[in-house]
């Protein structure tokens, strides 16, 4: 795919989408709540920045470790799925 569509589209649009979706399907109040994204690829990374500016805590998961690192480096929580489980309000998969 072209640059525009990952650094734009996947992050943002996808990002944007996800959360429009969830909120219009289930009338949930997204702020307070602890989501759990799995994934932190271009498209993970936009559903966290969206979920946090909802103002929900954000916690994800990623096998990856430079990716990981990434997470913790942009003020994410990470650890694995297993732990997160038990923690998690909201559950998004966005693996690819």
């Amino acid at each position: 795919d072209a640059d525009c569509k990952h650094l734009f589209d996947n992050r943002y649009g996808t990002g944007q989408s996800v959360w429009d979706g969830i909120m219009r399907t289930t009338n949930l109040i997204i702020a307070g709540k602890l989501v759990v994204i799995s994934g932190y690829g271009w498209c993970g990374k936009g559903v966290a920045l969206r979920a946090k500016g909802l103002g929900a805590r954000v916690i994800i998961t990623e096998t990856d470790p430079v990716r990981a690192l990434e997470a913790v480096m942009d003020g994410y929580d990470v650890m694995p799925m297993a732990r997160a489980a038990a923690l998690g309000d909201i559950f998004i998969t966005v693996t690819g």
